[in-house]
């Protein structure tokens, strides 16, 4: 398929702008809020497995972990930057997740 990240839009569209990307993200809608309902709906059990697609900042990837710690939570992302972000994230909330730069259509 040739260079797979070749159509890859970043975060906010530009990668200089993926740092932004959670303060934007924050102050235009109630994410938090949303995100730990999603949780709930979702009626994860431990031993689980949970693949966040797209998981960008890991923001849900981190809420699902905590919520279930016994179940399995992989991020996946097209973008290496943001999953820099989402790296230091995670290690900084001490959380074990595997996170793999891909796409989805592969």
């Amino acid at each position: 398929m040739g260079n797979t990240y070749a159509h890859y839009i970043p975060a906010l569209s530009f990668d200089w702008l993926t740092p932004l990307y959670d303060p934007i993200v924050g102050w235009m809608m109630r994410e938090a809020a949303f995100k730990r309902r999603l949780v709930e709906q979702a009626r994860i059990e431990s031993g689980h497995h949970v693949l966040d697609l797209g998981c960008g900042t890991a923001t849900l990837t981190i809420l699902v972990k905590q919520a279930h710690p016994d179940a399995e939570v992989v991020g996946l992302d097209g973008g290496q930057r943001i999953l820099d972000i989402a790296r230091a994230r995670i290690a900084k909330a001490g959380l074990a997740i595997a996170l793999d730069r891909g796409m989805a259509y592969d």
